[in-house]
Parts: structure tokens; C-alpha cells; sequence
């Protein structure tokens, strides 16, 4: 895979985590909450994000290992 796909992986799920700034810790609740409503309103995402959030993941474990807990 290669670095531009990785990052649009990336980029698809900050704003559920991060919705003002990357800097802000992560709320656990209010990003459930985001990812749920954009979940119902866009079904046909929930794979691709499913895929996606191992990446993610990886790439807040390496940037923000601070945020990782409340991310998982």
C-alpha cells in the first residue's frame, strides 16, 4: 500500500476523532457518537472504514501514542 493511500485512509477517519484539532485529546463518546450517525446516514462506508481504522490506528500509535487509549 502505498504512502497517498494510507494517508486518505487516515484522513477519513480524523475528523470522527479529532473534529477541531489533531491536538485535542480524543472523546471517546462524542466520536462514537459521530462515527454512528455518519454510519446510519452512510451504510455502504462501514467496510471501508472497518479497513481503514487499523491504519489509523497504527498512525495515531506512531504520531500521538498519548491518544491511542482513548481512540481504542
Amino acid at each position: 500500500m502505498s504512502d497517498t493511500e494510507d494517508d486518505q485512509e487516515i484522513t477519513r477517519l480524523l475528523p470522527f476523532f479529532y473534529p477541531s484539532s489533531p491536538c485535542t485529546t480524543p472523546d471517546p463518546t462524542s466520536a462514537a457518537a459521530r462515527l454512528a450517525k455518519h454510519l446510519e446516514a452512510e451504510p455502504l462506508d462501514t467496510a471501508t472504514l472497518a479497513i481503514d481504522h487499523s491504519t489509523f490506528l497504527f498512525y495515531i500509535a506512531t504520531t500521538r501514542p498519548a491518544h491511542i487509549d482513548p481512540i481504542l
